[in-house]
């Protein structure tokens, strides 16, 4: 075991005694982690599977913009996809390297999906203990690679997806808080850019008609006029705080122009920003 920086370290890296041959080719943990993996690019042919243990944050790529996610969720990345990933405070991580045909070939058959590269599993205590197995002994494993432990892992990507797919189904039918509560953490990031609420919906497994009538449904308002709301109660800490110029609060929050931004700030609260300021 190894320090780095401000987190604990358990890695194991193996060679595949055959590179044409599937295998396990590293798996860690990581403990009280809290720095990012920022716009990283794998070049070769490997899938990593990171699950969270404790905590929670956020991961973005190019095709599926940005995800929440939450503790016993699994973060998939596929080589040639850049991806960004990290805790929002500090988190607890497990992951493993899959290398090889077998792996691709999930792939190929679209188990492994690009548009799906966050896995909700609803944080089970089974998958929990899958994965914490498959790395531990893979860490006690002194050969250059195991095909059982390939086996093991190709078992609990399936095991991962099953899981995945009847958390959204059952999301779809009986959504509940924990929808709501990723659904709104979700709608209250990076408020300064556009967002798309299509792309949003297809994130937890609806079409946008469908993912607006639950959240409305639970929440009161659309999912477009939830994020006006934050958007304004932004601004109004903004206000309130008196030092920064409202021209220049408009361009943090990612308006068009500043006449706009009074015009959606005044149809919320009933007065103008400079009204707000003054009151």
């Amino acid at each position: 075991m190894k320090k780095a920086q401000n987190f604990t370290v358990r890695v194991g890296h193996r060679e595949p005694l055959d590179p044409r041959r599937s295998a396990v080719a590293a798996a860690a943990f990581m403990h009280n982690k809290t720095q990012w993996v920022r716009r990283r690019v794998i070049k070769v042919e490997e899938y990593y599977i990171m699950y969270v243990l404790n905590g929670s944050g956020t991961y973005e790529d190019p095709l599926n913009g940005q995800i929440a996610v939450n503790e016993g969720d699994a973060i998939i990345t596929f080589p040639g996809l850049e991806h960004t990933y990290g805790p929002t405070t500090m988190w607890d991580e497990a992951y493993i390297v899959l290398r090889g045909p077998m792996f691709t070939q999930l792939e190929t058959e679209g188990v492994l999906r690009r548009n799906s590269p966050v896995l909700s599993l609803g944080n089970s205590p089974a998958l929990k203990s899958s994965v914490m197995s498959l790395v531990e002994d893979f860490l006690r494993e002194q050969r250059l690679a195991n095909p059982i432990q390939t086996a093991r892992a190709h078992m609990l990507v399936a095991q991962m997806i099953d899981t995945h797919l009847a958390h959204v189904a059952a999301s779809a039918t009986q959504p509940g808080a924990d929808f709501v509560r990723r659904a709104c953490a979700l709608l209250e990031t990076d408020l300064d850019r556009e967002t798309d609420l299509q792309q949003v919906s297809r994130r937890f497994g609806f079409g946008y008609e469908r993912f607006r009538k639950l959240f409305a449904d639970e929440t009161g308002v659309s999912p477009a006029r939830y994020r006006i709301l934050r958007r304004i109660d932004h601004a109004k800490s903004l206000l309130m705080e008196g030092r920064v110029p409202i021209k220049r609060i408009a361009e943090q929050l990612g308006y068009c122009d500043v006449y706009f931004f009074a015009r959606q700030f005044k149809q919320v609260t009933g007065r103008t920003p400079s009204e707000f300021r003054r009151f």
